[in-house]
Parts: structure tokens; sequence; C-alpha cells
């Protein structure tokens, strides 16, 4: 993963529920989805030589899995504020906002018509 669950859980202003269990598996779901997302999004399994980003990656150090990591916690936000389960929440976006593709496609390459 390229977040840890403590980023993940302080991005989430989860406090004292930081610990509880059943939240943590939600969590650590949510966030397997939305590093899924994120990787899909910017075909990162496309790159001639994939990076070798994991959750000791410098963030400060490294811009690419800055933007990365900043797409996956926003996406993860979009995941646990609108679980799908109430249509009018999510006003039709899902979890990868126009937003997070505009961040992100500053990693994709352009597609040629």
């Amino acid at each position: 993963m390229l977040v840890t669950y403590d980023t993940a859980a302080d991005h989430l202003r989860l406090g004292d529920l930081k610990t509880d269990p059943e939240v943590e598996s939600s969590v650590t779901r949510y966030l397997a989805q939305a590093e899924g997302l994120v990787r899909t999004h910017i075909k990162l399994h496309l790159w001639e030589t994939p990076p070798t980003w994991d959750d000791t990656t410098d963030p400060a150090t490294d811009r690419d899995f800055a933007i990365v990591q900043a797409g996956i916690l926003t996406v993860l936000g979009n995941l646990w504020r609108f679980r799908g389960d109430d249509e009018t929440s999510a006003a039709g976006n899902g979890p990868l906002t126009p937003r997070v593709a505009e961040l992100l496609s500053q990693l994709r390459d352009p597609s040629f018509a």
C-alpha cells in the first residue's frame, strides 16, 4: 500500500475511532480500493519502468509519489464520505472526481487519436 493506515486515519480525522478494529477494517478496505482506482487511472502498470514506491517512500523527495498519494487520500475521502448507498450524496461523480482526475493528469501520457 502506498498510504499507511495511520496517514489514512489522520486524513479522515478519525481521532479516537482510529483504534476501533471495525473502523480499521473499513478504512483499510477503502484504502485498497482508492489505491486501485488511482493506479488504474494513471495506468501505472503500463509505465515503461514502474516506480518502486511503497509506504516508506518520502513524498517530500518524490514529486510523482506525492501526487499519487494526494490522489489516493482524496479518493479515500470520497469513498468514506459517499459510500454508494445514497445516490444523491455524491452528485453522480463517484470516488474519482474530476478534481482527482485533473490532479492525476500530470502523470498520464497523453493519448493519441
